[in-house]
């Protein structure tokens, strides 16, 4: 099964846009390559996007 399709039946679930898990994954993609020293703003970027689709 695709990534995609996999998302899109996990959104439809739960009742969650597709979007928010794109956004999520473009945040954890600029950490990536950073080592672990750089990636600990991962989880502050992470809570505020969160935060702001809650409001």
């Amino acid at each position: 099964m695709k990534k995609k399709k996999i998302i899109e039946e996990i959104c439809e679930k739960y009742k969650l846009k597709p979007s928010y898990f794109t956004e999520l994954f473009n945040i954890e993609k600029e950490y990536a390559d950073r080592n672990m020293e750089t990636r600990r703003g991962i989880y502050k970027e992470i809570k505020s996007k969160i935060d702001n689709w809650i409001r």
